[in-house]
Formats: structure tokens, sequence, C-alpha cells
């Protein structure tokens, strides 16, 4: 789980299944997706990450890739939850 607080007590709250993919990443994308003939638009996301490498080059290198047979599926959910002060936290 990752979590901001307010001084008042409130909190955004983001939490996923950390077992797959147990770092939190910050995506920063300014303008390389989508690729022509759409619109390029800038785009930046908290998300979770298998890896706590900058690139997937280091990431395998590390051995801290996560490597996928064809055809093979992983999933698992994020939730973000905004908690008013005094609130109870996790959960």
């Amino acid at each position: 789980m990752a979590a901001v607080a307010q001084p008042d007590g409130s909190r955004l709250e983001l939490t996923w299944y950390a077992p797959i993919a147990p770092n939190l990443g910050i995506w920063l994308d300014d303008g390389g997706w989508p690729p022509p003939p759409e619109a390029p638009r800038a785009q930046h996301a908290l998300e979770p990450t298998t890896s706590p490498d900058d690139d997937l080059a280091s990431a395998m290198a590390a051995g801290r890739a996560l490597v996928l047979a064809p055809a093979e599926r992983v999933a698992w959910s994020a939730t973000f939850r905004v908690r008013a002060p005094g609130e109870p936290r996790g959960g």
C-alpha cells in the first residue's frame, strides 16, 4: 500500500496485489503515446510494477523482470481509496 496523508487526517490510499507487483512506480509519458496518426498526449500515473528498475533491460539483468510464456496470463487489481479525516486506515 502507498498513501498520502493530509494534516487534517484525510488520506489517499493505493493498494494492489504485491506478490506480483511489489513496487510502486511513476509512469511519465510526455507525448510519446499513442503513435501516429493519433494525437500524442502527456500522461502521468502511479502504477504497481514488477521491478524497481527504470527499464526492462535493467530488470532482466537483475533477475527482477516478470517473464510470461506465450499465452500465459497474470492478473491483479489496484484500488484507490479516499479516506475522510478520522476514518480508520487500511481494510
